[in-house]
């Protein structure tokens, strides 16, 4: 290709063998000369580079890279990936989530159509895509929440944006430097957390346009202890510079945004005096997104911790952190105001 592409299609891999020929199958049946394919091999130590090396020698639109055995590190291979594209719309793939064919027409459009999105998700981390078991059976599809109001608020507790599923402007990832190489874990969320603080724009389309398979061996299910503090890193920096978020002078630490996350996102919070200190802070957010956030934006908030809280109420643990602080009254108060009842 003499041309750079309109896209290119962004692949980092690390011993995915058993996906990797499906996936490739369904980036194949993204034709057209518009597109191109970046692909690096993170030393894979089974028989994963076999199969980019050989799309590589029938299909002139694909560049592959295979970098030295080691211990590997995801963004520093994302770094080097994006290198081998040359598109004006970076679109990242994953090699264990196979696309739908139509992801890249219907991502590309609408990115024409709005110059100033940064970035273009199909999915959300709990919603939008189908997920896949190993198998590849389905095991469930949820809508996306799209909006980029949306997108910006939830960004306080979670990143919403699927990273395999996500189509970004090549000029917006080369300002920021692409994925921070120190974030060996959540480099995604990091990424789009810096995105949003620079002003940028972040959409998710409506529909299943990924299939994001849920295994055992996914990093996010691996990565210990450290990797849960570095993943915390990227809510408490958010928190501390959104105009919405807890005051930075008392209380965005990482303990605070630790029980303010778990309450948002339905997991079991930290010790009570912690979970009391996450409660007012969800409550003081909601007071302040009131008057600033539109409307649909306030009752998405609310409904989410409103189905959040009671499930945790219910859950038998030692110190019952919620109980102990009214969490009932609480839980009642959230649903009541969500309008989803007392």
């Amino acid at each position: 290709m003499d041309t750079a592409p309109a896209i290119s299609v962004h692949m980092a891999v690390r011993k995915g063998t058993p996906c990797l020929a499906e996936t490739i199958d369904s980036l194949a049946a993204l034709v057209g000369e518009d597109i191109d394919f970046g692909m690096v091999d993170d030393g894979s130590a089974d028989d994963t580079p076999r199969l980019p090396a050989s799309w590589a020698a029938r299909d002139p639109r694909v560049r592959v890279e295979t970098m030295p055995a080691g211990p590997g590190v995801i963004p520093v291979a994302l770094n080097r990936g994006l290198a081998l594209c040359r598109g004006e719309l970076i679109a990242r793939a994953d090699a264990d989530d196979p696309c739908h064919p139509e992801r890249l027409v219907r991502q590309r459009a609408r990115m024409a159509a709005e110059p100033d999105l940064d970035a273009l998700s199909c999915d959300a981390l709990s919603c939008g895509f189908h997920r896949i078991d190993p198998a590849g059976a389905r095991i469930g599809t949820v809508p996306a929440g799209t909006g980029p109001d949306l997108v910006r608020f939830t960004a306080l507790f979670r990143n919403e944006v699927l990273h395999s599923g996500t189509t970004m402007r090549r000029a917006v990832l080369k300002r920021l430097g692409g994925c921070d190489e120190a974030c060996w874990t959540a480099q995604d969320s990091d990424l789009f957390a810096r995105m949003l603080s620079a002003g940028g724009k972040i959409d998710n389309l409506a529909g299943p346009l990924v299939g994001y398979r849920v295994h055992t061996g996914s990093r996010r299910n691996t990565r210990g202890a450290e990797g849960q503090v570095l993943g915390l890193t990227v809510p408490t920096r958010t928190q501390a510079i959104h105009p919405d978020g807890l005051p930075a002078d008392r209380d965005v630490t990482a303990s605070v945004v630790t029980a303010s996350v778990a309450l948002h996102r339905g997991r079991r919070p930290p010790a009570a005096e912690v979970t009391r200190r996450g409660l007012a802070g969800l409550d003081r957010i909601a007071a302040v997104a009131a008057g600033r956030e539109p409307p649909q934006v306030v009752a998405h908030f609310r409904a989410r911790v409103a189905a959040s809280l009671p499930r945790q109420v219910g859950w038998a643990s030692r110190h019952r952190p919620l109980d102990r602080l009214g969490g009932r009254r609480k839980a009642a108060r959230w649903l009541q105001e969500s309008g989803h009842g007392a």
